[in-house]
């Protein structure tokens, strides 16, 4: 029984703490994530625009790539190897 309760406290904790940051975003901001092609080591990043429930366009060293945030260790993971967004635009002349 306790540890039932204990779990659903860490379930709300998590759900306070989500809602406050969805309500606190104010893009763009730096922060630190795992990066990819840096086997998962932490670099800066910095979040530019949400997409997604749990996904985001971030900026890593001048690149636009693709993110996930993961709620149970609060943390943000960059896809800089196959997440990269092309900017360019097409020109149909």
């Amino acid at each position: 029984m306790a540890q039932c309760r204990r779990v659903f406290q860490r379930i709300r904790s998590r759900e306070r703490y989500t809602k406050q940051l969805n309500r606190n975003l104010s893009l763009p901001f730096k922060t630190q994530a795992h990066i990819c092609s840096l086997d998962g080591a932490m670099d800066e990043i910095t979040v530019l625009e949400k997409t997604g429930e749990n996904e985001y366009v971030v900026d890593y060293r001048g690149v636009k790539c693709s993110a996930v945030f993961n709620y149970c260790n609060f943390s943000y993971y960059v896809d800089d190897v196959y997440g990269k967004i092309n900017t360019e635009v097409k020109n149909n002349g």
